[in-house]
């Protein structure tokens, strides 16, 4: 490694020492390229100072054959932070050199350049490869090595179209929950504007009773005004049905009258017409004014001819 990339290596130590020390939100990216040319990933969003220097030594010690590391940095965690810095190359091998490295031939001299052989070409090749997992394969490390780089290139085809059916798997998932989404997205909005109309219902429906019970009210109240009206109008049509103390009852002031303890003069047969006479009387109370007016014109008729009852009954029982 040049200084320059050692410098370049310290720098990023620092900078992450102090956005650590300092709480700043960040992240970073590292990936390798090999010798090869192929470029892959060794971290992803990844921080820390610690971290990011046990990937160095990670590249550095365990993988074979890192050329150069390239370091980003982002603004956050998410695929979608923005860069926070640009991108930095660490070179820890200089792939140009090593590939323009001349082949030495035994023998030569400095006038001429003689012929060279396969097996001497291979020989030469093999001087390349020092240092590396090719070493030891002496002259059949070049073709060892064309057949690990084709290998390696048949893997990474493989393993690129793995990742495309993978996508387009994901993508025909992807369209089905958007699909999924926008159906369950619609009938919530047909439920919700359902669930509205219920309750602008329920709230009619509780106004309704609302004036309805103010409307039962005041006709239980204006129905006993116009009962006590009426029998004070006609108080001879109620005489002979309803006992004279009650009738003086109705016709007197609204205003509590004194409390007097009641005398219990009746025998048991005329305290029995009077509960009926209470509860006829408590009845024409709840009446409207239509139908007590006409309940009143019949009581009317009767008193003038008793004998109109059993035509009522009869008529009432289906009988002409």
């Amino acid at each position: 490694m040049k200084a320059d990339d050692q410098r370049n290596l310290n720098n990023l130590y620092h900078r992450y020492q102090s956005y650590d020390s300092a709480g700043t939100k960040y992240a970073f990216d590292v990936y390798f390229v090999t010798l090869h040319g192929v470029k892959q990933m060794k971290v992803q969003r990844d921080k820390g100072v610690d971290n990011f220097r046990q990937h160095i030594e990670d590249l550095m010690q365990k993988f074979n054959d890192v050329a150069t590391i390239i370091v980003t940095d982002y603004s956050g965690t998410s695929k979608k932070a923005a860069e926070l810095n640009p991108p930095v190359e660490i070179h820890l091998l200089d792939v140009k050199n090593i590939r323009n490295t001349p082949v030495i031939v035994q023998g030569a001299t400095s006038q001429e350049t003689p012929r060279q052989t396969g097996v001497e070409i291979l020989q030469g090749l093999a001087g390349l490869f020092a240092g590396t997992e090719f070493e030891g394969l002496g002259q059949i490390a070049p073709v060892a090595k064309m057949l690990d780089d084709k290998h390696t290139i048949d893997r990474l085809r493989e393993r690129n179209e793995e990742l495309r059916v993978k996508n387009e798997e994901f993508s025909r998932k992807s369209e089905e929950w958007q699909q999924k989404y926008e159906t369950l997205n619609s009938q919530h909005e047909r439920l919700q504007d359902k669930a509205y109309d219920l309750e602008d219902e329920l709230d009619g429906l509780r106004e309704r009773d609302q004036k309805n019970d103010k409307w039962i009210s005041m006709i239980g109240l204006a129905g006993a005004s116009v009962a006590k009206n009426f029998i004070r109008q006609n108080p001879g049509i109620l005489s002979g049905i309803i006992p004279a103390e009650q009738l003086a009852g109705i016709f007197a002031d609204d205003e509590p009258a004194p409390t007097v303890e009641p005398v219990n003069t009746l025998t048991d047969e005329e305290q029995e017409r009077m509960d009926d006479t209470n509860t006829v009387f408590e009845w024409l109370q709840t009446l409207d004014d239509e139908i007590f007016t006409q309940v009143i014109s019949i009581i009317a008729v009767l008193r003038q001819n008793t004998d109109y009852a059993a035509h009522i009954l009869s008529f009432l029982n289906g009988k002409k």
